[in-house]
Parts: C-alpha cells; structure tokens; sequence
C-alpha cells in the first residue's frame, strides 16, 4: 500500500509540475511585448466580405525563449537546491503521462465546451469549414468553401482534428494592468505593443517548444550528475547545441510559420494540443535518452565525426529554412521576380508554372521537388538522432547491458516519426492541390518539378 500511495503522489506531484511549468509559460507570453503583424489565414468571420481582413497576431516567440530559458537557467546555478531544473529528466516519464492527460483535458474543453457553449452561431458557423481559406486566395481567385459536413463519421473526428480555426482571447486588460500602463516602463522599441490577442495555436507552439527546450537542459544537468565529475560528454553538447539551433530557428523566424500549413489551415483540436503538449517537448527530444541510461560510458567522438553531423543538419536547416522563406516572400510579393535569402548570399529566381495564374513556384528550392522542405526536418532529425545512436554504437566499454539494442536504435523515433508523417501528407497536400488548381496545371506542374520530395529520387 505504501507503494502504491507514493507512485499516486508522484503522479499527482508530476501533474502539479506540469501545471505550473505550463501556466508561467503562458503568463510570461501574455506580459511579454510583442510585434503586431497580419497573418496569412483569413479571419473566419470576414470570409463573405468585399474586403476580407487577415488575422493578426501578436508575436513574442524569441523574447519568451530568453526569458523562460534565462530563468531555468538562474533557477539552476542560484539555487542551491536542483530539484526543480532537474525534476523534468527526473521524473520523464512521469511529466510525459501528465502532460498527456493535461492535453486531453485542454482539448475536450475547446472541443466540447468552447466551441457549443462560449462562440456565437456566427462564430460556429464562419468554422464549419474544412480548412481556412487564405487571404491571398479569397482575394484573387473565387475559392469555393467546403463546408465540414455534419454526418456521423465528421463528427467522429472532430475530437482529434478540431472544430475552430483560430480560437483566441482578446486580453484588454493587459494595457491596464500595471506595471504595463506606465509609459515609462514600457519598451522604446518601434512596433512592439503590450499582447492583447492570445492566440491558442501560437501559445501552443510556443509552449511546445520552451518545455522541449526545458528537456533538454535538466537531461545535460542530469548527465553531470550522473557521470560525478560535473561534464558532459560531447554527444550530448553536440545534441544540445543543435537542438537549441533548431528552437532558436523557429522562434527568430516566428512570422514566417504563420504561411505554414500547421497554422493557417489546421484547427485545433487533439492533434494540435496534445502534438504541443506533449508529442513535441517529451518526444523530440528522445535523442537525450541514451546519454543518460549510459553516462559513464566512453564513446568515441571525433572531430570528424562532430563536424560530419553538423554538415548534415546544417544542410536540411538550409534546405528547410530556404524553401519556407522562398515561399513566404513569393506569398507576400508573388510578382517579384527574384528573391535574396539568408542576407543576400543566395539570390533565386521566382519562377511560376505559367497556367497556375502566379501561383505555384517552380524555382529555386522548389524547383528541386515539390516537398523539399519535408526533406530539410528529415535531414534535422536524423543528425539530431546520430549523437544518441554514435554514443552507444562506439562505447569502448559501456554500462548498456542488454539494453544497448534499444538505446542503440531509440533516437531514430524521431526520425521515423518525420518519414511517417510527411510520406503520406506530400500525398494529400497534391491530392488537394489537383482539386484546387487542377488537372492541368498540376501536370504541368510535375512536368517541371518531377520530384514528390528527394531530388533525384522520389
């Protein structure tokens, strides 16, 4: 019995944890200022309108790293307690289970409570749609709205895939509430306002990515303690540096997300905020676990090696970060004709299929496949999968047991995940791409860019 009562109130401790963890994320993303800017999903409500307005968006991505990163941080070398930096490793499984059940709970309420009980049949109504349209396109073309149906099997999915598009609060009494009201506190940085509009979707990739973040550094802590001599092994400083590489990209580069799929079409449901909760910060970051099932294990890192793995996941970094910006400055100015990426050391051209009306690039990093930022996160995860792997594969003399097949072949989860995702959304992204543009252009389309998603390959 007395077991059983501490495993019940570990639970419960793990649950609290996550709880908290989660809400001062959400209350330093409220107070922190942020820049103001129009979106690419249009706003439900002004669909049927002359003019249909964009939704806009107050971001604060990269402030919110540094500030909840530089208080973990302090947290950890000011205390002298490291119960709290070092709980999340700890107890991984434990906060995983938590932030499970807590991402059930958050989507059965915006599911089933939200959505009937606190929106107006016009807001119920401007959602019934299958997926958001874009202001770009309800502005050039006459896009037709698929309604989202009402029969039974629809309605069964609703639980996992969402009914709003952009749910969102209007936080008024932010610009009241002190110390925010004093002007003289305020930051004298040009477009930077206090955050009145908190969208979910933008929160839950925020949160999502600080919690990952947050993993990862008590699994270096934890590592420390457990090799005795307070050092990391290079595989897991490797590991770190490019995870953090990887949440610093997506934070500095925030606007850019929101002419991703994820955010202008998905709704949020089950998916989107157990995917946030908790598939994105205790998955992703499984890459830690052999560091710290093996830790006095001596593996043979070498420059090389190092600087191999880095190549690769600087090369899907380019390849991905290329190709949303290529397409993110072709939506915002689709008649330019040439674009200046990564500070000007590459120039592309901006070329269409020329029956798609201006509308489908066929140049530069698209021009290589028609998915080529699928294959850029392929190429992230498997170098960020590679230190974990190499760490166990050359341990002169390790402490694996009959555990080092698992922990041999663990970090590839994260990769596996990717391939399993994005082979059969490439799939459906064309599949809906040929109802939308056509037979014809389409084929034209795979005429000039014959590859789904690896050059040369596929």
């Amino acid at each position: 019995m007395t077991s059983t009562n501490d495993n019940d109130d570990d639970w419960l401790v793990c649950f609290v944890f996550v709880v908290i963890l989660y809400s001062v994320i959400a209350v330093v993303h409220i107070l922190c200022p942020a820049r103001i800017v129009k979106g690419y999903a249009c706003n439900p409500l002004s669909i049927k309108d002359e003019n249909p307005q964009p939704l806009e968006y107050c971001l604060n991505g990269f402030r919110c790293f540094w500030i909840v990163v530089g208080g973990f941080l302090a947290l950890h070398y000011v205390l002298p307690n490291k119960i709290i930096t070092l709980f999340l490793q700890k107890n991984y499984f434990g906060c995983a289970m938590a932030s499970n059940g807590l991402g059930l709970l958050v989507s059965f309420y915006f599911v089933y409570i939200r959505f009937p009980y606190s929106l107006s049949l016009q807001e119920q109504a401007a959602n019934d749609i299958r997926r958001a349209p874009t202001i770009v396109a309800l502005q050039t073309t006459n896009v037709p709205i698929q309604q989202q149906g009402n029969t039974l099997d629809e309605r069964g999915f609703h639980f996992f895939n969402g009914r709003e598009l952009n749910p969102r609060f209007h936080l008024a009494w932010v610009d009241n509430c002190w110390p925010l009201k004093n002007d003289n506190l305020k930051p004298k940085i040009d477009s930077c306002h206090n955050h009145t509009i908190f969208d979910v979707k933008m929160f839950l990739y925020i949160v999502g990515a600080l919690v990952l973040e947050l993993n990862i550094l008590s699994g270096v802590w934890c590592e420390q303690e457990l090799r005795g001599d307070n050092t990391n092994s290079n595989g897991m400083l490797l590991y770190t540096a490019l995870f953090t590489w990887f949440i610093l990209d997506y934070m500095w580069y925030e606007e850019i997300h929101l002419y991703t799929y994820d955010l202008f079409a998905e709704k949020v449901g089950f998916k989107l905020i157990w995917g946030c909760f908790c598939f994105y910060p205790f998955v992703y970051p499984i890459g830690v676990l052999p560091f710290l099932m093996a830790p006095t294990a001596e593996s043979a890192w070498s420059f090389p090696a190092m600087a191999l793995i880095t190549l690769i996941y600087i090369a899907g970094s380019v390849m991905t970060r290329g190709a949303n910006l290529q397409k993110y400055y072709f939506r915002r100015n689709p008649h330019q004709r040439q674009v200046a990426l990564f500070g000007g050391l590459l120039v592309l051209p901006q070329e269409t299929v020329p029956s798609s009306n201006n509308r489908l690039l066929c140049s530069g990093f698209w021009g290589l496949s028609r998915h080529v930022n699928y294959i850029g996160e392929i190429l992230q995860a498997v170098a960020l999968a590679l230190p974990g792997w190499w760490h166990i594969v050359t341990a002169a003399e390790n402490d694996t047991g009959n555990n080092a097949t698992v922990l041999m072949w663990l970090p590839w989860l994260y990769p596996l995940y990717y391939v399993a995702l994005f082979i059969p959304r490439q799939l459906e992204d064309e599949h809906m791409m040929r109802r939308k543009y056509g037979d014809k252009v389409m084929d034209d389309y795979c005429a000039r860019v014959p590859y789904r998603m690896l050059p040369g390959v596929y």
